[in-house]
């Protein structure tokens, strides 16, 4: 499985730990809403097997239990974005993209959902819509985990040669983690580039 896979996947699932039974509330207006719940047992229970088996390349019993938590938590973002991304290792683009439109449709600024969609975007040739989809993310207070989005960000920025908005995202990222190896590579890389 790709990289991107691997991180979307564990960023949702550490997004699922720390859900309830409990209603969500906002975003009353859509169709959505009334289905809208936090992830049941079960749920978190399937959505984790879904991501053990992407991790493990079985799409086939990831999709299962996937469908699984999607049966009893249909109006869960994270369940539609964990679909999202067995769509895509299927290389099912488009129904891959169907299933972050419904994520982003129950919870529109949630920032976990916003950096998995934009960060698959940005994989997509989408940088643009990307870019305004971590800073959404990072918007959002309580998206515990900022220095992924702003990581995301950094590579995504540094991926279409936007040096100085790569140098940003990176230099904002260590803030969170100084010694993150990776983050100093990437931003390393970006401050040679520039020359």
């Amino acid at each position: 499985m790709r990289r991107l896979e691997w991180v979307l996947c564990t960023m949702l699932l550490a997004s699922c730990a720390n859900t309830g039974g409990e209603k969500v509330t906002g975003n009353e207006g859509s169709p959505d809403a009334s289905a809208a719940v936090r992830l049941s047992a079960a749920g978190r229970m399937n959505l984790g097997l879904a991501q053990g088996y992407l991790e493990a390349g079985d799409l086939a019993k990831a999709r299962q239990r996937a469908q699984m938590a999607e049966q009893t938590d249909a109006g869960s973002a994270e369940v539609r974005a964990m679909l999202a991304m067995i769509h895509a290792s299927a290389g099912e683009t488009e129904k891959a993209q169907r299933e972050f439109d419904r994520a982003l449709k129950i919870a529109p600024n949630d920032g976990v959902i916003l950096n998995a969609h934009a960060s698959w975007s940005c994989e997509h040739g989408q940088a643009e819509l990307a870019d305004r989809e971590f800073v959404k993310a990072l918007a959002d207070p309580k998206y515990r985990t900022p220095v992924q989005a702003l990581s995301n960000a950094g590579k995504c920025a540094l991926s279409v040669n936007r040096l100085p908005q790569a140098e940003d995202y990176l230099r904002r990222a260590l803030v969170f983690s100084p010694e993150d190896r990776n983050l100093l590579y990437l931003l390393a890389d970006t401050e040679f580039r520039q020359g």
